[in-house]
């Protein structure tokens, strides 16, 4: 089923010539459901998950800006991409892993305010990931210095 709705995905997604995998749109699909969970999707929050894209993917800002529209499509087909996580970590590296979640957090800050729902879910994704709790407490503090310049 996963295959058939991705194949779908795919064929709709490919006239927008993305050069992203499947792993890579889920792993979009999960900063756009970490954006919207406090129900309050801001373009703050779009600028950062479109800022994360091309940076991850070395993509112009137009190619970050499709990219996440697929991503929001399948986080709107599939808003419970919390299973994929669990299915894909054993395939992404360590590193990898910590970067998803570095990224996550930039994305829960972008707006300028954290949500109970944002963090509950950051705990549960790391959990599935496999990033320790610790190691997520220095990613979630080094992506806040960033994101609050000077305090």
């Amino acid at each position: 089923m996963l295959r058939r709705f991705f194949s779908f995905r795919r064929q709709k997604t490919m006239s927008v010539d993305l050069p992203a995998s499947q792993d890579d749109l889920i792993l979009g699909a999960l900063l756009v459901h970490a954006a919207k969970i406090d129900e309050a999707y801001l373009f703050q929050e779009v600028e950062q998950i479109e800022a994360v894209l091309a940076h991850r993917h070395g993509l112009s800002p137009a190619v970050a800006t499709k990219m996440r529209m697929a991503c929001e499509e399948i986080q709107e087909e599939w808003p419970s991409a919390l299973e994929l996580v669990g299915k894909m970590h054993k395939d992404i590296p360590l590193g990898q892993r910590r970067a998803i979640v570095a990224a996550m957090w930039s994305v829960v800050f972008a707006d300028g305010i954290e949500h109970r729902e944002e963090n509950a879910l950051l705990r549960i994704i790391e959990e599935l990931l496999g990033v320790d709790p610790n190691d997520s407490l220095a990613l979630r503090a080094e992506e806040y210095a960033k994101s609050h310049p000077g305090t």
